[in-house]
């Protein structure tokens, strides 16, 4: 097993089912890898240092209005951008000091999270699955969204890809039990749904992770059971006859963690490189004082 040396990827821990309310919502990458913006549920946002531990700057929602997806920091324009409420979307740069005087816009639906991407600008998904770019939604802030999902299926996962020149916002859902991929393209416009192969009954992905390897979306997914599946999609468009159908998402199973008899309450699972995935999380009850949590860098053949 190798040791985890200089440098870091952000890697987001899915809280346990009993505590869906944790303080932090999100932790996005600046300007460059040594600056984070840590979001807190409620109403403050926070730019750190990451070498020597310092808040650099903390913004802060008034009394009785709420934070509802983790700031990000748009690098075209120097500004970060998060929204409160679902529907207000509120963009200030770093000198700015009372959150309430910057710029705000209501926009007609709510919202999941916003994704900034190095090519293209923000771009926003919704929680009904629409997608639009940030600067073309705050052109009219109030024009109709679409609903792409079906009723009752909901998102549990988003992340925004560059493929080449290509912005590409990734999200799963999740419908009775069954849990399904869509590939959004911006440019030009068109999405394709996957379907996900069942695991254990009653089993749900706990995290995802995306990355562009080899002209495919290369997507890694843990479930409490300790098994990491990797499943390949192509980053080409659709045809038109296949836009609407949903696709089997093959998979191939990576690891399986010896987790024991109980399962992972909460984890995550990233590639470090082509040959190494880290894995950190909460482990079984069983595991003992003191061993309730812990990071691992395994190496991986792919």
């Amino acid at each position: 097993m190798a040791a985890l040396c200089e440098g870091y990827t952000l890697c987001g821990l899915v809280p346990a089912p009993n505590q869906l309310n944790s303080e932090i919502q999100g932790i996005e990458e600046e300007r460059d890898c040594d600056h984070v913006i840590v979001t807190k549920s409620a109403r403050s946002v926070t730019l750190y240092k990451v070498s020597d531990q310092k808040p650099l700057g903390s913004w802060t929602v008034k009394q009785g209005q709420t934070l509802t997806c983790p700031a990000v920091f748009n690098k075209h324009t120097n500004e970060y951008v998060a929204v409160s409420d679902n529907k207000v979307i509120r963009i200030w740069k770093e000198d700015d000091v009372i959150l309430d005087k910057t710029f705000k816009a209501t926009v007609s639906a709510d919202v999941w999270k916003v994704h900034c991407a190095l090519v293209g600008g923000p771009a926003v998904l919704f929680q009904r699955g629409a997608v639009r770019l940030l600067d073309s939604l705050l052109s009219a802030p109030q024009q109709p969204v679409e609903e792409v999902l079906v009723q009752e299926e909901t998102i549990r996962w988003s992340t925004s890809i560059v493929a080449q020149t290509q912005q590409l916002i990734i999200f799963t859902t999740e419908l009775k039990g069954d849990h399904f991929l869509y590939l959004q393209r911006l440019n030009p416009n068109s999405v394709q749904k996957y379907r996900l192969e069942p695991e254990e009954p009653g089993l749900s992905p706990l995290s995802f992770w995306a990355s562009y390897r080899d002209k495919n979306i290369c997507l890694l997914y843990l479930y409490p059971n300790g098994h990491v599946y990797q499943s390949l999609v192509s980053v080409r468009a659709p045809a038109v006859d296949e836009g609407s159908q949903v696709v089997p998402l093959p998979r191939d199973q990576l690891l399986s963690l010896p987790v024991g008899e109980e399962l992972l309450e909460a984890a995550s699972a990233i590639f470090l490189d082509d040959a190494h995935v880290a894995v950190v999380g909460v482990p079984h009850p069983s595991a003992g004082p003191g061993k309730g949590k812990g990071s691992l860098k395994i190496p991986v053949k792919l």
